[in-house]
């Protein structure tokens, strides 16, 4: 299980995930090979297991040099987008939640400050859509997301 304070160690020792990209009409995914376990900051377990895709961080092209989508930023975007795919808990718990897991993986403050504003600015579209008219994306990407 990954909390809080082993996922730095994950990390660096590139055990965290292993996922493979997907191409669709609609832009490059990753599809998560293994199952993992997050330990939420409610103390509630989230299994995420094999055949979730996500597409990291939803960074404009213009911008990716600047705010790269996926390394150490990849596993707060794959708890964030579990977690507004159920939308079974607040929004504003989960973007807080997107804050803790980046600070737990080691992303600079400048780095948690903007993705985290971009977020909270720009994230109730997709929020929304995916609480009153699911997308089967997100249909699709429910039944691998398992909260005990």
């Amino acid at each position: 299980m990954i909390t809080f304070l082993n996922i730095q160690d994950k990390l660096t020792k590139s055990i965290l995930y292993c996922d493979t990209p997907v191409y669709s009409r609609k832009g490059r995914y990753r599809k998560l090979c293994t199952e993992i376990t997050f330990l939420l900051g409610n103390t509630q377990a989230m299994t995420i297991k094999p055949g979730f895709t996500w597409d990291e961080n939803s960074i404009p092209w213009i911008l990716q040099p600047f705010f790269p989508k996926s390394g150490m930023y990849a596993a707060s975007a794959l708890v964030h987008d579990a977690l507004y795919y159920l939308t079974i808990h607040e929004r504003k718990w989960v973007e807080e939640e997107f804050r803790r897991w980046m600070i737990s993986t080691g992303v600079s403050k400048r780095q948690v400050f903007f993705r985290y504003w971009a977020v909270k600015l720009f994230g109730w579209r997709w929020w929304n859509r995916n609480k009153k008219r699911p997308s089967d994306r997100c249909i699709y990407n429910r039944k691998y997301i398992m909260l005990h």
